[in-house]
């Protein structure tokens, strides 16, 4: 309730309580009288139910707009829920329509010979073109073991790279060089802990190596024992440091092992750190 109306509304309850009990006395003139006379016991329990009825007033306000509020609310989320009953409804007609048009125009073509052996024809020839894509040959210009035209197939990533991570000193013939460290495995081919690299897929690999002596040292790369390059790294004084190394093309068969080990030398060494990495093993599929 507004404070103005509330306090014009009790000033014109007090004038109406002192003209109901005193009405000769306000007439007359005697306002004096009349207040002296007046019953203030009475007149504060009055002032007492106002206060209270305006409290009652206030609570009753504030509960009105808490249940605005909540049949708001309410009436936002019904008409939430009938929308989305009407949309899974619609979703749901359009769905059964749909399906019974296939089903009718599937009956159709079946019953109707001329569709439904044209469309056996084209799905058919369809599959053939793309069986033929399959099988496009290419032609092989190194006359190889597959001839003139071989079939086109696909490559494996295979590609690997490491080094050595420490001084080998004495290196005695036969001794299998391990380069302990993996920079790249495409193909998980390459075991660092043997030294091995096993032949995951057929086909043509470029291989490179590189060491590096303080002494007379000679290395090879074996393919399944037999040889396929030397390299050597050889001083020409005391104390300095050499290098050497090879790069060669091959073809290998899957399951082949390619290693590099030491040769010729009763006492040679490799050089390399894991700062400085001079002596590698690297290769990768060609085709």
């Amino acid at each position: 309730m507004d404070t103005y109306v509330f306090m014009y509304t009790l000033s014109f309850v007090v004038f109406y309580f002192i003209n109901a009990a005193h009405p000769n006395e306000v007439h007359t003139g005697h306002n004096t009288d009349a207040a002296e006379k007046l019953d203030i016991s009475s007149f504060n329990e009055i002032l007492v139910q106002i206060m209270q009825l305006k409290n009652k007033l206030d609570e009753q306000g504030k509960q009105i707009v808490f249940l605005e509020g909540v049949v708001q609310e309410q009436s936002d989320r019904i008409n939430e829920l009938e929308k989305t009953h009407f949309a899974d409804k619609y979703l749901t007609e359009e769905r059964n329509e749909s399906e019974h048009n296939n089903q009718k125009n599937l009956s159709s073509e079946i019953q109707n010979p001329v569709i439904y052996h044209d469309k056996e024809r084209r799905m058919n020839k369809l599959e053939s073109i793309t069986k033929s894509k399959k099988n496009i040959v290419q032609p092989n210009l190194d006359n190889g073991e597959h001839g003139w035209l071989r079939k086109k197939r696909s490559v494996t990533n295979v590609a690997f790279s490491a080094y050595l991570s420490k001084i080998l000193y004495p290196v005695s013939p036969g001794h299998v060089i391990k380069c302990d460290r993996v920079i790249l495995n495409d193909g998980h081919a390459y075991n660092p802990y043997t030294g091995v690299f096993t032949v995951p897929q057929s086909g043509v690999y470029l291989l490179t190596y590189h060491l590096s002596s303080i002494k007379s040292t000679h290395i090879r790369l074996v393919l399944d024992g037999r040889v396929i390059s030397n390299a050597m790294a050889e001083a020409s004084a005391p104390g300095e440091e050499d290098m050497g190394g090879n790069t060669i093309l091959i073809r290998a068969s899957v399951g082949q092992s390619i290693w590099l080990e030491s040769y010729h030398d009763l006492a040679g060494e490799i050089r390399s750190t894991s700062s400085y990495r001079f002596t590698t093993l690297s290769g990768y599929l060609l085709y």
